[in-house]
C-alpha cells in the first residue's frame, strides 16, 4: 500500500512535455490545464493563429504550474 502511494505521488508530480502547433493544440492544452492538469510543459513549435479561440489557461483552482517555451524557428 505504501508503495502504491509514493508511486502515485511521484507520477502525481511528473510534468508531461506538450508540443503546440494548432489552436487545436493551444484549445487541448488550455482545457487539460483548466480541468486539473497544471503541470504540463508546453513548447510553441510555430506561429499560431489562434482567430476566435480564446481559451485561457489556468483558472482561479487550477494555476498553471508547468513551464512554457517557444521553440527557436531561426
Amino acid at each position: 500500500m505504501l508503495l502504491f502511494a509514493l508511486l502515485t505521488l511521484g507520477q502525481m508530480s511528473w510534468a508531461e512535455d506538450i508540443n503546440i502547433s494548432s489552436a487545436s493544440d493551444w484549445q487541448t492544452f488550455a482545457n487539460r490545464v483548466n480541468a486539473g492538469e497544471t503541470k504540463l510543459n508546453a513548447c510553441l513549435t510555430q506561429d499560431v493563429d489562434l482567430g476566435d479561440v480564446q481559451a485561457m489557461v489556468g483558472t482561479s483552482d487550477n494555476r498553471f504550474q508547468g513551464r512554457f517555451a517557444e521553440k527557436a524557428t531561426r
